[in-house]
């Protein structure tokens, strides 16, 4: 708990961004990846983060699909994204890698997992278009073309005797 207090202080004084690593919002499929932090974790360290800092932009890489991944499961990280107040979404779809443990485990349906993935993405596009639309609201409008430059001026003349501030014309 303290490493997390100290790390989301450091994010905060230092980052305008920062990814978070999720993977998951359901604690079972969390458990199942072998991850070290339950979904009240990560809402406390985000909610942490921005309390130090809260312009802050946080983003998060998601897995879609992954073995026994219920639609319930799965609701529960299309809210984390909301509740940890994410922007940014980086989105996999699982593909089991012969010889891990989650290769063994009963596998979702391929269209399914693209399906999750895809609503996931949705859901990040509509994230990053909301924060980008409210970064920029209002400078559209007060926006102006810049003044035009000032039409050039002759350079002055030198006044100097046999000097001028033209190469090659003679002296006044």
């Amino acid at each position: 708990m303290l490493i997390d207090v100290l790390l989301a202080a450091e994010i905060a004084a230092d980052a305008a961004s920062a990814p978070v690593s999720l993977q998951a919002g359901d604690d079972l499929i969390l458990k199942r990846m072998k991850r070290r932090h339950l979904r009240s974790d990560a809402i406390r360290f985000c909610d942490t983060v921005r309390a130090a800092r809260p312009d802050i932009v946080l983003g998060a890489d998601l897995i879609a699909g992954f073995p026994t991944e219920s639609e319930a499961a799965f609701e529960n990280t299309l809210r984390l994204v909301g509740e940890c107040g994410l922007t940014w979404l980086h989105v996999f779809p699982f593909s089991p890698r012969p010889g891990t443990p989650a290769a063994r485990m009963p596998q979702l349906p391929r269209a399914t997992v693209r399906e999750r993935a895809a609503r996931l993405r949705a859901l990040g596009a509509e994230r990053a278009a909301a924060h980008l639309a409210g970064r920029w609201a209002g400078r559209a409008a007060s926006w102006s073309r810049p003044p035009r430059p000032a039409a050039p001026r002759a350079m002055p003349r030198c006044d100097s005797p046999g000097r001028s501030s033209r190469a090659g014309s003679s002296p006044p």
